[in-house]
């Protein structure tokens, strides 16, 4: 037992790696089931709206070098109800310099150690599912240099009144989730549930504009397809429609009156019979503080129902346009994501400038080399959210934050960003390098990040500033290993002028352990 655990410690130390900082299991097995699609191993369930329940739905992995892998553990399987356990997992970080991570749900990953624990069980039936998967999560949160601010306590952003947390304030900093728990009904391929699970929306994965994982999940109720369903003559569609609820953190203000804000959207996608393997998209988002809540707020949701587009006002629209190609007999997938921040007014202002508050994610996946059960893949992907200079001339807030009027929480939920992790007028170059094999993944990456450009052009000539740009790189392992999944991760991160001070550069180890136990 002694020479298992020594061997095990000494995999995790030799090889440590990086999956995104996802912090999860579920969200590489995610990234298998599109590999899996790239290679045409299965068609994939859903298009463009994904979600634990509507991602993975089996108890273990169907095809591939992972054929036989375990997700949940079945305990009781009959043909009107299975009973499964959601294997515990636990994750420990460590930051040595910086606050560090990203697309990690509910948790920050501060300076020193931070852990997340979560586990639970599933119930399902033909006509529902009950899923209770909650986490608790803990910062070790160090001390750390963050730019100063009047607003949000002191910790929030550094710009605009803004509940974007630089830091949960300075003491050990900790929570509870309900993480993805889920109750759902279900009627041919229709469902409606209520839910805290994280919902991503597009093809992107580092950088999902709209919705991420960035941020814990939010109650919600949704209803549409529970999966993608055929319509004759036309081609694969999916519909989903969302009403959930945000709340702020503890750290931005002592107003009650604005702690919770309602969002919802309805996300479209359409595979034509006529263009194999080629998705397209729409995706609208509405917000506004609940405190400002009218009847109409159930139905604005809805694209195009409501185009008025005012200064001042509390509401924030969004939409976005994804679209995926995939071309199995190559392994190849061309993917993307266009969106525009607020509302145009009408299809002519649409017309004249469609760059305006316009962001956008381009990527491709690419499996360079397949023999046996072993695959090679590489991944690249570009995006930016940085403002054009239409700004000068018309209004245009930074994205996820409502300019400097209206609702000042921003598109946060608990002080963490909802959208890309990189945060509002930022840009991003990342690129992936895979090697997949039964006994797990071991991969090697590198990204570039320049912070918030929006920020530093609007400021610098008023301040002492400069260029505040990021570059990490790092490995992954990932280890099966008799009942555990082991995870590890090492990253380097230089942050060259940090906070925007010249010359003020930042070095940070980041180290991630995981492990999942199998019953």
């Amino acid at each position: 037992m002694s020479k298992k655990i020594f061997f095990i410690l000494a995999y995790i130390l030799l090889f440590s790696s990086l999956l995104s900082a996802e912090m999860s299991f579920n969200y590489i097995f995610i990234d298998y089931e599109r590999t899996m699609q790239l290679l045409g191993e299965t068609e994939g369930k859903s298009l463009n709206y994904h979600t634990y329940s509507s991602d993975l739905h089996f108890d273990k992995v169907e095809y591939g070098p992972w054929k036989d892998v375990v997700i949940k553990d079945s305990i009781q399987e009959t043909p009107s109800i299975s009973i499964s356990i959601l294997s515990p997992e636990i994750w420990t970080s460590w930051n040595s310099t910086t606050a560090w991570g990203g697309n990690d749900g509910s948790l920050w990953q501060g300076k020193g150690f931070n852990s997340v624990l979560s586990g639970g069980f599933e119930i399902n039936n033909p006509n529902f599912s009950i899923r209770l998967y909650p986490e608790i999560w803990g910062a070790q949160n160090l001390d750390i240099d963050i730019i100063d601010t009047a607003s949000s306590s002191g910790y929030g952003d550094y710009w605009t009144v803004f509940d974007n947390l630089q830091r949960y304030g300075d003491e050990f900093y900790y929570d509870f989730s309900w993480g993805q728990s889920d109750l759902r009904l279900y009627w041919d391929s229709f469902t409606i549930g209520f839910s805290t699970e994280s919902i991503i929306l597009g093809p992107g994965q580092v950088t999902n504009i709209i919705l991420s994982n960035n941020a814990g999940g939010f109650p919600h109720f949704d209803m549409g397809t529970s999966e993608k369903i055929n319509i004759a003559y036309l081609g694969d569609f999916e519909f989903r429609a969302i009403w959930g609820f945000l709340e702020e953190s503890e750290f931005f203000d002592e107003d009650s009156s604005n702690d919770y804000g309602l969002i919802s959207g309805t996300y479209l996608a359409w595979s034509p019979f006529f263009w194999d393997n080629f998705t397209i998209g729409f995706n609208h988002q509405y917000y506004k503080p609940l405190s400002e809540w009218d009847s109409w707020d159930l139905v604005r949701g809805i694209p195009f129902l409501d185009r008025s587009n005012l200064p001042g006002d509390t509401k924030d629209m969004m939409m976005s346009i994804p679209f995926n190609w995939i071309f199995p007999t190559v392994g190849f997938e061309f993917y993307g994501e266009w969106a525009r921040n607020d509302n145009f007014g009408n299809f002519e202002d649409l017309y004249k400038s469609p760059e305006h508050t316009q962001a956008f994610t381009i990527g491709i996946n690419q499996v360079i080399k397949q023999w046996g059960d072993k695959i090679i893949q590489l991944s690249l992907e570009l995006s930016t959210i940085e403002q054009e200079r239409t700004y000068e001339i018309r209004a245009a807030g930074p994205w996820y934050r409502h300019s400097w009027a209206g609702w000042t929480q921003g598109y946060t939920n608990n002080g963490q960003l909802l959208g890309a992790s990189i945060g509002p007028g930022s840009n991003s170059q990342w690129g992936k390098l895979s090697w997949i094999k039964p006994e797990g993944q071991i991969s090697i990456f590198m990204q570039r990040i320049a912070f918030d450009k929006d920020y530093f052009y609007q400021i610098a000539s008023f301040e002492d500033m400069y260029y505040f740009t990021e570059f990490n790189c790092g490995v992954e392992n990932l280890l099966f290993f008799n009942k555990f999944d082991l995870y590890s991760a090492l990253i380097y991160t230089f942050d060259y002028n940090y906070n925007y001070v010249d010359k003020n550069d930042k070095y940070n180890l980041h180290i991630e352990i995981g492990a999942k136990y199998h019953f």
